[in-house]
């Protein structure tokens, strides 16, 4: 359920999980350093491991840290200008924004119900949809989750991403669906974006967002 107490004063981490030997452009540092943040915020950055135990020692040193929620970032993510006040402004445990994978994919699914297999949720017109699962690339979360789950929360196999297996957690333990609001168009380094009104939508500015509703039994 959400915890309207947090928005009161709510507290980021910013979690960079950067994968051994690979170094952010200069140009998507430079959109760090510029990027607004409206709230208290803290950079975390991990580059020494595989991504799975990246995002893991992520997760320890946001909880170590106090903050109310952790936005992970991806070093190839490129979000628009407003883009975490307008997932605040979702009032949801899970937020995310809308990109394609390397393989040109939707980054959200649904899961199936009889076995580990997902199905794809490609965006239907404007606003948000829920579903099971996103990338991690640009996600904004309630740091209260992690102590709801067993560890590890993160483990990648080749058949499955570190970020599938979290969501997995997350929906068969907690049924917590997630938000995915598909006007937060992010570019993702070196993929097309495959959106009607272009790249342009990454730099203009977003409209406002009405909370939606969500299960939290």
């Amino acid at each position: 359920m959400y915890n309207a107490a947090l928005m009161d004063s709510p507290s980021i981490a910013i979690c960079i999980p950067s994968t051994a030997g690979r170094h952010p452009s200069i140009f998507w540092a430079m959109q760090l350093k510029l990027y607004t943040i409206p709230y208290k915020h803290k950079v975390l950055m991990r580059t020494d491991y595989a991504v799975d135990l990246n995002r893991e020692g992520l997760a320890e040193l946001a909880l170590a840290e106090g903050v109310s929620h952790i936005l992970w970032w991806d070093d190839d993510i490129w979000p628009p200008m407003g883009a975490v006040s307008r997932m605040m402004a979702h009032r949801a445990p899970i937020v995310s924004g809308n990109y394609v994978d390397k393989k040109g994919w939707s980054i959200a699914a649904r899961f199936n119900a009889d076995d580990m297999m997902v199905q794809r949720a490609e965006p239907q017109g404007d606003g948000h949809i829920l579903v099971d699962m996103v990338g991690l690339g640009f996600c904004l979360m309630e740091t209260r989750i992690l102590t709801q789950l067993p560890k590890p929360w993160f483990v990648y196999k080749p058949e499955q991403g570190e970020d599938a297996y979290f969501f997995r957690q997350v929906h068969d333990l907690l049924q917590i669906p997630v938000v995915l609001d598909y006007q937060i168009a992010c570019g993702h380094e070196n993929v097309a974006l495959r959106y009607p009104q272009g790249w342009r939508a990454v730099f203009e500015p977003q409209p406002e967002v009405t909370q939606v509703a969500y299960r939290s039994d």
